[in-house]
This record gives C-alpha cells, structure tokens and sequence, in this order.
C-alpha cells in the first residue's frame, strides 16, 4: 500500500528522476488561498515519501524539468494568493538532496 503524501497539495509538479524515485515540488492548499515551498521524495521501491529540502520560494504552478545530470530545474509559478508571478529559479540537486536558488 502507497502511504500518503507529508502533505497535502494540488498545483505542483512532479518529476521521476534516477531510480524511479519521484520529486514532488510546491503546490497549494485545497483552496489555492495558502501556497507551499515543500517537497517530497516518493521512493517506489519502499512505497514511502520523504520530506525533501523545502524550496525558498513557494509556488504553483510552475515547471520542474530533469536535467541530463539528474537534477531538476524548477522554475516561475504563483507565489502568493493574489496570483503574483515569480521569475525565480531554483535547482534541486538529486545526489545531495537539497534546493540552491539560482540568481538572475
């Protein structure tokens, strides 16, 4: 049986990287009116999720691509409730875990 998310959230991304481990970033409350940096880690070998490094940024409704290296570029998105676009950019690093915010 799948255990759920630490979490819950609708608008975020999810990406599979290496391994069939699934990256799970941002999103927001059931009504969209709170909108979350966390992340989550679903490991499909032990079907549990791991909280991951929480971005710096909230979003919703952004991109999450994986790069050729493994990690992922998360991009844009909602930051707040009033629907304000962010152009920030952020890398998660698959091999470490962790969120770097990339400056413009």
């Amino acid at each position: 049986m799948v255990h759920p998310m630490h979490h819950a959230r609708g608008g975020h991304q999810a990406s599979l990287l290496e391994g069939g481990t699934v990256l799970i970033t941002g999103g927001c409350s059931r009504f969209c009116d709170i909108i979350i940096n966390t992340a989550e880690l679903y490991n499909s070998s032990t079907e549990n999720w791991i909280v991951a490094e929480s971005m710096h940024v909230k979003r919703v409704v952004h991109t999450a691509s994986v790069l050729r290296n493994g990690n992922v570029l998360v991009t844009g998105g909602i930051y707040t409730a009033d629907d304000d676009h962010t152009n920030t950019i952020e890398l998660y690093n698959s091999s470490k875990s962790m969120v770097k915010i990339m400056q413009n």
